[in-house]
């Protein structure tokens, strides 16, 4: 018998209408490795801070992995050409040339955007 492991009832309902038995589906949501818990206030303020962006403000995080992220690059235009009062982290990992779109629209948005590539950097 096989089980399947998904991250939320939205995987398990496609799973069904695929065909397979609820009874072999697990929701066991998303595995996240510890390094990435969040780790605490002072520190994100700390972080936004070293990245020139207002420690107090709370902000948006896009980011769009090595392919482009589906449409997180038109979210992000979206995001870009509303005067918000919000500021912005793009992740756009080893994606040069996402990041360098990025870099070009965060030249023109009318909030703080900081735009980062791939880092090893826990």
């Amino acid at each position: 018998m096989s089980l399947y492991l998904v991250a939320s009832e939205e995987a398990r309902r496609q799973l069904i209408d695929y065909g397979i038995s609820p009874e072999r589906i697990k929701i066991s949501g998303m595995p996240v490795h510890p390094k990435f818990s969040f780790p605490g206030d002072h520190a994100a303020r700390v972080a936004r801070t070293a990245l020139g962006l207002d420690p107090e403000k709370i902000h948006g995080f896009p980011h769009a992995g090595w392919e482009g992220g589906g449409n997180i690059p038109h979210i992000f235009r979206e995001l870009v050409a509303r005067q918000l009062d919000v500021q912005a982290i793009f992740l756009a990992g080893r994606n040069e040339a996402l990041k360098y779109e990025a870099e070009m629209l965060a030249a023109d948005a009318k909030f703080p955007i900081k735009v980062i590539g791939y880092s090893d950097r826990s």
